[in-house]
């Protein structure tokens, strides 16, 4: 399967400047392990050590919010898309 993975601009100094990014694979877990392999400094930017997903970079499939955990069985499809988002904070 053929899968879109957006990553945001905050983070694309981490995939050479690429911002789309596309990666074959059959579920979740393996788009993330196609795209760590290309660009292994984004893995400890978008998931913890167990591989959930941060709430601060908030991930997307296709226009479905993920869970922090417990996704990466999920199945994909031909042409879905993963999003990740930096979600601003401050003060």
């Amino acid at each position: 399967m053929s899968v879109s993975i957006l990553i945001p601009d905050e983070l694309a100094k981490y995939s050479d400047g690429k911002t789309h990014i596309e990666v074959e694979a059959g579920s979740i877990g393996a788009a993330l392990s196609s795209l760590f392999e290309m660009y292994p400094d984004l893995q400890k930017r978008l998931v913890d050590a167990n591989r959930h997903f941060y709430p601060y970079v908030p991930a997307f499939l296709n226009d479905e919010k993920l869970a922090l955990q417990g996704t990466l069985n999920r199945r994909l499809h031909n042409g879905d898309r993963l999003t990740f988002m930096v979600i601003a904070s401050g003060g």
